[in-house]
């Protein structure tokens, strides 16, 4: 057979095919030079509008447009009277600011004359001779501080007038004498360890003393009273 005689799937299988990749060219631009500006020639303006997009473009066109602001010009123009109201102004800022300073000043005066005058009277009130410790306490009560706490003898002397006189108490501090609430009082008298009924070490002292006495000293009768300490025992 000729080579002609063969048949197309014959002369495929007998040679081989090569696929090459296509390639594009780009033309380099030159950056030093300006870009071109395109003509209305260059611009292909081929698209359609709808009507309905008409229609919203014109409703768009017809917005109003804002207004724009208006700027705050300076005036240089400058009448008398309002470089005089300027000034003024300026004046009465500066006094004002000047009296607060001042009456800040007159307050802070004020408190440490006050302290002064308390620390002199309270120096003044403990060098002073009393004739008593109690007298004492009573008119160094008179210029405490409130916020301060009570010390240990005022609590006492304010226990001993209130079990004293428990009406005179309350007169003393109508009449604005410093002395610690009747509430105050109850809660410390309550604190205390006082419980009614008789003492069990006294009564045992009268046992021990009964045990020594004859039958005819025996014969007595226990009565009961207030009872205060004393300072000193007297015998006449």
């Amino acid at each position: 057979m000729d080579a002609n005689e063969l048949s197309p799937s014959t002369s495929l299988a007998s040679t081989s095919l090569k696929v090459l990749t296509p390639k594009r060219k780009y033309v380099a631009k030159n950056l030093r030079y300006s870009p071109k500006i395109l003509d209305e020639s260059d611009i292909d303006v081929s698209f359609s509008v709808s009507l309905q997009e008409k229609e919203l473009l014109h409703d768009a066109s017809d917005f109003p447009s804002p207004k724009p602001r208006k700027r705050k010009l300076i005036s240089n123009d400058e009448t008398p009277k309002t470089k005089k109201i300027k000034k003024l102004s300026r004046h009465v800022q500066v006094q004002s600011k000047l009296l607060a300073t001042k009456r800040s000043q007159l307050s802070r005066l004020k408190k440490s004359k006050k302290k002064f005058i308390y620390r002199n009277i309270a120096d003044t009130l403990k060098n002073v001779k009393y004739p008593s410790a109690k007298s004492k306490t009573l008119a160094l009560m008179q210029m405490r501080n409130r916020k301060t706490t009570w010390t240990k003898d005022e609590k006492e002397l304010a226990i001993y007038i209130f079990y004293t006189w428990p009406a005179c108490y309350n007169a003393m501090r109508r009449q604005k004498i410093v002395l610690p609430g009747l509430s105050t009082v109850k809660k410390w008298i309550g604190q205390s360890n006082f419980c009614p009924g008789f003492n069990v070490d006294f009564l045992n002292q009268i046992s021990i003393k009964a045990k020594a006495m004859r039958i005819n000293e025996k014969i007595v009768v226990l009565c009961f009273d207030e009872m205060a300490k004393k300072a000193d025992l007297e015998y006449s």
